[in-house]
């Protein structure tokens, strides 16, 4: 319960990185629930077991706290796959498969 860090919609605690902004929620922005939770490794490995073959994520660390990812059912070549990737990371690849 303790806060983890402040944003600008406030405090943000463990609870509400894991669950959503609880604020938020209780404000009625119920797209802010989050009905599941990933690892940038959880994340490439559920993609993996999806059936896509060429997979491209990346995370950011405070004050972001984001996953990104990018996935091909295709296989694609890993120059293609890093500029899909550009297009839409807002940072470098940290990780391809």
């Amino acid at each position: 319960m303790e806060t983890a860090y402040v944003s600008p919609a406030g405090p943000i605690t463990p609870l509400d990185i894991i669950y959503g902004h609880r604020g938020q929620i209780a404000a009625g922005n119920l797209f802010m629930a989050h009905r599941c939770g990933f690892s940038e490794a959880a994340l490439r490995d559920t993609l993996a077991a999806g059936g896509f073959t060429s997979i491209a994520t990346c995370r950011r660390p405070a004050p972001a706290f984001d996953l990104w990812a990018v996935a091909c059912k295709s296989p694609v070549v890993e120059a293609e796959l890093r500029v899909l990737a550009a297009a839409h990371f807002p940072v470098r690849i940290a990780g391809v498969i």
